[in-house]
């Protein structure tokens, strides 16, 4: 352990005496227990906090005793003026890595089957339903008719009549066109 360690630890010893941390030798390199994502970690917030000065670490009450977090500071770092944002993320799970590649595979997996409507698919069953091949090698089917259609037409009666005027006029002046 470093000079500068153990003149830290001491200092959070100090400062957290009385404190039940849920592992006693938090700074010993060693194995994570469990890493909560943010949505779970409200839920094991409890009251209780205790703050130390900007740049050193705080504890929190949770559900699984006094944790601590924030910068830990050394004899060779500088003094942190405001706290700076970072984000850091982990995740420790017992899943089994062939059936996870394997799920991942399916799900990107692309679909050869052309995504249908349901009017296309109609159309599709009524060509293989009906298409044929008569004598002179034609082929012959039923054309799909839509039920209810979805085509609206302008009012354009006023601009027809104002072109066929125009077109009588123009005819008029110049009967050999």
């Amino acid at each position: 352990m470093s000079r500068s360690w153990k003149s830290v630890r001491s200092a959070l010893i100090s400062r957290f005496t009385g404190l039940d941390l849920p592992d006693p030798q938090f700074d010993q390199p060693g194995k994570v227990d469990a890493i909560f994502r943010a949505d779970v970690y409200g839920y094991l917030l409890r009251k209780g906090i205790r703050r130390g000065p900007i740049g050193t670490p705080s504890a929190q009450a949770t559900a699984l005793n006094w944790v601590l977090m924030g910068l830990v500071p050394s004899l060779y770092s500088e003094p942190v003026e405001s706290p700076a944002v970072s984000a850091n993320h982990a995740l420790t799970a017992q899943v089994n890595l062939d059936q996870s590649l394997q799920r991942f595979w399916e799900l990107e997996e692309i679909k050869n089957e052309p995504m249908l409507s349901p009017e296309d698919s109609l159309c599709e069953f009524l060509f293989v339903a009906t298409h044929s091949q008569n004598l002179q090698g034609r082929y012959t089917l039923c054309l799909p008719k839509r039920k209810k259609t979805d085509v609206r037409l302008n009012n354009n009666h006023r601009k027809a009549l104002k072109v066929l005027i125009s077109s009588k006029r123009r005819l008029m002046r110049n009967p050999g066109l």
